[in-house]
């Protein structure tokens, strides 16, 4: 899976890392991905099909991962996304993966 510009629909701060930003970035297909730099390369700590996958996902890997940006409107309880948990934490360690090379 190669990400290009003209894929990316929108990108935002939204927190910090070990006192790195936080990004969250939303691509045209609807995939949302919360990445922040490690060792000078980009990570992807967390993705999924909605924002509240993919933080919960990125707090699980990061648990020092302190998101900033709060969206009360998009909240979705942990119980409606359990069944899809496996699948976008197996995606958030491929696309690691392929970034690495």
């Amino acid at each position: 899976m190669e990400i290009e510009a003209k894929h990316i629909k929108s990108e935002r701060r939204v927190g910090t890392l070990h006192g790195k930003p936080v990004v969250e970035v939303v691509t045209y297909g609807g995939l949302n991905m919360i990445v922040v730099e490690k060792a000078g390369k980009v990570e992807t700590i967390g993705a999924g099909p909605h924002r509240a996958v993919s933080r919960y996902i990125a707090q699980k890997n990061e648990p020092d991962l302190i998101i900033t940006e709060l969206s009360k409107s998009d909240y979705v309880s942990i119980e409606s996304i359990l069944s899809v948990l496996p699948r976008y934490e197996d995606l958030t360690r491929k696309l690691n993966e392929l970034m690495r090379g």
